[in-house]
C-alpha cells in the first residue's frame, strides 16, 4: 500500500522542492538501514507466521530469528558508523531511554487491553455504544466494505470542522462538533476493519497486564531526572 503512495509523492514533490545539501564530513547509514529494515520485517512477519503454523514451526522461528540477529547487527553497525541511523547515545540515555521504553510499553499495553476490550464488550457480549454499535450493525447487515470505505470520509469531515478552532474559539461550538465527527468517521473504519484482521484475542490481557508492569521497576531503576530539571514555562498543567 505505502509503495504507489510514496511513488505518487516523490513524482509531484520532485519537481517543486528544492534541494538542501548538509555541510561537513555527512554520509548515509546503508548498512544500519537495511539492518533495521529487515530485522523489522522479518521480525513482524515471523509473528504472523506463528498464527498460521505455530510459534514451533520452521518458518516462525527462523523469520524470528532472522530478525533477532539483523537487529543486533544493527546496535552493533550503529556504534561503530560515524553518520549513525540511531545514536546510540539516544536510547541509552540516562533519562530518555527508560522514558522510551515506557512509552512504547504503554502503547502496547493499552492497544491491548482497550481494544480487545472494545471487540469483547460489543461482540462476545452484545453491547452497542453508539458509533461502533452503529458500524457493527452495519458490518454485519452490509458487509465491511461499506463501513471501511465511509468511515475516512466522515473522520476528515471530522478533521475539516476541527481545522477552524480559533485561539479565542469555544470548545462547544468549535471543538466538540469536530471530535464528535471524527469519532464517528474512526467508530466506521475501525470496527469493521479490526474485526476483519484479527481472530481470538482472549489472553491479550495478559500479556498486557505484564507489559505494564515491567514499567514501574525500569522507571524507578533508570530514570534519575528531578522535579528541577523539567521545563516549568509553557508546560502542559502548569498551571
Amino acid at each position: 500500500m505505502n509503495i504507489p503512495i510514496a511513488l505518487f509523492a516523490l513524482a509531484v514533490t520532485a519537481p517543486v522542492v528544492e534541494e538542501t545539501k548538509a555541510h561537513g564530513d555527512t554520509s548515509y547509514d546503508v548498512p544500519g538501514t537495511v539492518l533495521v529494515a529487515v530485522g523489522l520485517g522479518s521480525l513482524v512477519y515471523g509473528f504472523t507466521q506463528a498464527e498460521k503454523h505455530g510459534w514451533a514451526s520452521a518458518q516462525t522461528i527462523g523469520f524470528i530469528a532472522v530478525g533477532s540477529i539483523a537487529l543486533v547487527l544493527f546496535v552493533l553497525v550503529e556504534k561503530r558508523a560515524a553518520n549513525p541511523l540511531l545514536p546510540m547515545s539516544v536510547p541509552w540515555h540516562r533519562n530518555r531511554g527508560p522514558s522510551f521504553l515506557a512509552s512504547v510499553t504503554v502503547g502496547a499495553a493499552l492497544l491491548g487491553g482497550t481494544l480487545y476490550l472494545t471487540f469483547y464488550l460489543q461482540i462476545v457480549l452484545g453491547f452497542s455504544p453508539f458509533v461502533a454499535g452503529l458500524a457493527a450493525q452495519l458490518s454485519t447487515r452490509v458487509g465491511p466494505k461499506l463501513p471501511m470505505t465511509v468511515g475516512p470520509v466522515v473522520a476528515a469531515a471530522g478533521l475539516l470542522l476541527l481545522s477552524r478552532i480559533e485561539v479565542h474559539g469555544s470548545y462547544w461550538t468549535g471543538v466538540l462538533p469536530g471530535l464528535l465527527v471524527f469519532g464517528a468517521g474512526l467508530g466506521l473504519l475501525m470496527v469493521p476493519m479490526q474485526n476483519v484482521a484479527l481472530v481470538g484475542y482472549s489472553q491479550v490481557f495478559l500479556w498486557s497486564a505484564a507489559l505494564i508492569v515491567v514499567i514501574a521497576p525500569v522507571v524507578a531503576a533508570l530514570v534519575r531526572a528531578e522535579k528541577h530539571d523539567l521545563p516549568t514555562e509553557g508546560a502542559v498543567g502548569a498551571h
